[in-house]
C-alpha cells in the first residue's frame, strides 16, 4: 500500500503514452499549406480558379459553412503508392456535404452541395470515396472540392478534418481503432456506476455515493458520446450536438470530481463545499463560452474543476494523507501524458485518468471492507467470549440441573460436574470431575438441547464443558484434538474448530 501512490499513476501514463500510438494506418493528405476557394455558382461546373474573387488559403482554415465554395489543392503521390494491388478511397471527413474531382475526372459525393439549406443534402460525417487506379498518376494530381455546410446547429472553427488518400475501408473502422484505448475503460466505469449507486442507497454516506455515482455516470456518457464517431457513421449535422454533448459531459464530470474532493477531504460543511463548486461552475461555463473552439472548450471545463482540487489536495498530502498523494499523483500522470500527445486528452487521457481513481476507490472500498469484517468478526468472538464467561459464572453459582435417567432410576445432575460426554450406543456417558462416568438413557443430540452455552459439540461423539478444557492441539489436517484437565483427550472436527479456538481465546 505504500507504494501505490507512485506505482498506479506509473502503470497509467504507461497505458495512456502506450495507448496514444493505436492510430490508424497512414494517409495521403492534401497539400494542408495552400488552397485555392473560390464561390460557387449554381451550374455546379468546374471553375479555372481565376477568378479575382478566389482567394488562397491553409486547408485548414477553408470555411464553408453558411455558403457553397469550390476547393482547390493538390495531392503528390509517388509511383509506388498508386501501383499497389489494394483498392484507394479518398476519405472526406468535415461537417459538411463534398463533390470531389480529380484532374477533371469527378470521382463521387458525400451529400448534395447547395448554395442554401433548401437545395443542400446533408452528407455524412466521414466517408470514403472509391477512386479508381486510372484517375490516379505520379506526381501532382489536382484536386477540386465543391463544398457547402448549412445545416449545422453550431459554427465550428475548423470544419474540414480530413481530406486524404488512404487504403479504401469503412471510415467509422479506422477512427474506433482508434478509439479502442478509451473504451477499455467502459467496463470500469459502468461497474463505478452500479457499485457506487448501491452505495448511495444503502450506504450510511449517501451523499458521497450520490456524487461518485453521477460521476461514473456522466463520465461514461462523455466516452460513449465521444466514441460514437467510430461506433456509428452519422450527418454531419449530428456532429454539433455531439460536441456540444462531450462539451457538456466534460464540465458535469470535472465539476463532479471536485465535489467528491471537497466531500472527501475538506471536512467543510455541505453550504460551504457546494457554494465552492458553484462558484467553479460559474467560471467555468465563463471561459467554456469564451473559448473558440470546441476541443479547447471541452478541455477548460476539464481542466479547471481539476485545478480548483489541487491546493487542497497538496495541502493533504503534506499530512501524509495517503489518498490525497495518490489523487495528486493520477493527476499528474494525466497532465504528462497531455503535454507528451495533447491531441489525445479528450480521446483517450481522461477516461484512463476516470477509470485510474475508480479502481483507486474500488480498492479502499475493498479494503474497508475487508477491515470492517474482521473487526465485526473479533467483536463478534469478544461478544460469544464474554456470553460464555457469564455462563460460566452463573454455573458455578448456580449450576443448571439435567435429568437423565439411568436403569430406571431418575437422577438429577449439577451440570458444573460433567466435564466431558460421549455418545455410547443407545446411550450417553457422563464423566465426571474427579474421573467418574456413568451411562444414561438418551441420545447426544437430545442432551445438547438440555445443557447451558459452557458446553460446546466439538465432535459429533463428544460434548466438552469449556471450563474443564486445558489445551488444543491443531493438526496439519485441521482437525485437533482437545486436553481436559481431567487428563482425557478429545477429538475435534475440522468444521468445529474455529469455535472452539475462539472459546480458548484469551
Amino acid at each position: 500500500m505504500r507504494f501505490v501512490p507512485i506505482l498506479l499513476p506509473l502503470a497509467i501514463l504507461c497505458l495512456l503514452v502506450t495507448g496514444s500510438k493505436a492510430e490508424a494506418q497512414s494517409l495521403i493528405w492534401m497539400d494542408m499549406e495552400t488552397a485555392r476557394v473560390c464561390p460557387a455558382s449554381d451550374d455546379r461546373e468546374v471553375p479555372d480558379f481565376t477568378a479575382p474573387d478566389c482567394t488562397d488559403t491553409a486547408l485548414a482554415d477553408v470555411d464553408p459553412q453558411g455558403r457553397m465554395i469550390w476547393v482547390a489543392g493538390t495531392l503528390t503521390l509517388t509511383q509506388e503508392q498508386i501501383t499497389q494491388d489494394r483498392p484507394l478511397g479518398f476519405f472526406v471527413s468535415g461537417a459538411m456535404s463534398t463533390a470531389v474531382h480529380m484532374d477533371g475526372q469527378f470521382l463521387g459525393q458525400n451529400g448534395q452541395p447547395g448554395q442554401n439549406r433548401a437545395s443542400e443534402i446533408p452528407g455524412a460525417m466521414d466517408s470514403v470515396i472509391f477512386v479508381p487506379p486510372s484517375a490516379l498518376h505520379a506526381g501532382v494530381n489536382e484536386l477540386a472540392l465543391l463544398m457547402s455546410a448549412h445545416h449545422g446547429p453550431i459554427a465550428f472553427e475548423n470544419p474540414i478534418h480530413i481530406l486524404a488518400l488512404g487504403d479504401f475501408a469503412s471510415p467509422t473502422e479506422r477512427i474506433i481503432r482508434a478509439y479502442w484505448p478509451a473504451l477499455i475503460n467502459l467496463g470500469i466505469l459502468t461497474l463505478g456506476i452500479v457499485i457506487f449507486g448501491v452505495s448511495a442507497v444503502r450506504g450510511e454516506d449517501r451523499e458521497a455515493g450520490i456524487i461518485l455515482t453521477l460521476f461514473a455516470l456522466v463520465i461514461t456518457a462523455q466516452l460513449v458520446t465521444e466514441t460514437s464517431r467510430g461506433l456509428f457513421g452519422y450527418a454531419y449535422p449530428l456532429h454539433g450536438w455531439r460536441m456540444i454533448g462531450v462539451t457538456s459531459f466534460a464540465a458535469g464530470s470535472g465539476l463532479l470530481f471536485l465535489a467528491h474532493v471537497l466531500k472527501r477531504f475538506s471536512g467543510w460543511r455541505w453550504q460551504i463545499r457546494w457554494g465552492i463548486s458553484a462558484l467553479v461552475a460559474v467560471l467555468t461555463l465563463g471561459v467554456i463560452f469564451s473559448t473558440p473552439g470546441y476541443d479547447p472548450k471541452t478541455i477548460m471545463a476539464l481542466v479547471i474543476p481539476a485545478a480548483a482540487t489541487i491546493p487542497g489536495l497538496i495541502m493533504r498530502g503534506v499530512k501524509r494523507d495517503r489518498s490525497a498523494m495518490i489523487y495528486l499523483a493520477l493527476l499528474l500522470a494525466t497532465g504528462i501524458a497531455f503535454r507528451i500527445n495533447p491531441f489525445w486528452i479528450l480521446d483517450v487521457y481522461i477516461y484512463y485518468f476516470a477509470a485510474a481513481l475508480m479502481l483507486v476507490l474500488f480498492f479502499e472500498q475493498a479494503i474497508a471492507l475487508i477491515r470492517a469484517r474482521r473487526s465485526a468478526k473479533s467483536q463478534t468472538a469478544r461478544a460469544e467470549r464474554l456470553e460464555m464467561a457469564l455462563q460460566q459464572a452463573q454455573q458455578k453459582s448456580d449450576p443448571t440441573q439435567l435429568q437423565l435417567t439411568s436403569a430406571g432410576k431418575v437422577e438429577r445432575i449439577d451440570t458444573a460436574r460433567i466435564a466431558h460426554i460421549q455418545a455410547a450406543g443407545d446411550y450417553v456417558e457422563l464423566n465426571f470431575k474427579g474421573g467418574k462416568s456413568a451411562l444414561f438413557t438418551s441420545s447426544l443430540n437430545e442432551i445438547e438441547n438440555k445443557l447451558p452455552d459452557t458446553f460446546l459439540r466439538v465432535h459429533r461423539s463428544h460434548i466438552v464443558n469449556t471450563a474443564f478444557i486445558d489445551q488444543l492441539v491443531r493438526d496439519a489436517s485441521g482437525v485437533g484434538t482437545l486436553t481436559l484437565s481431567s487428563g482425557a483427550e478429545i477429538p475435534v472436527s475440522r468444521r468445529i474448530m474455529p469455535r472452539v479456538r475462539s472459546a480458548l481465546a484469551d
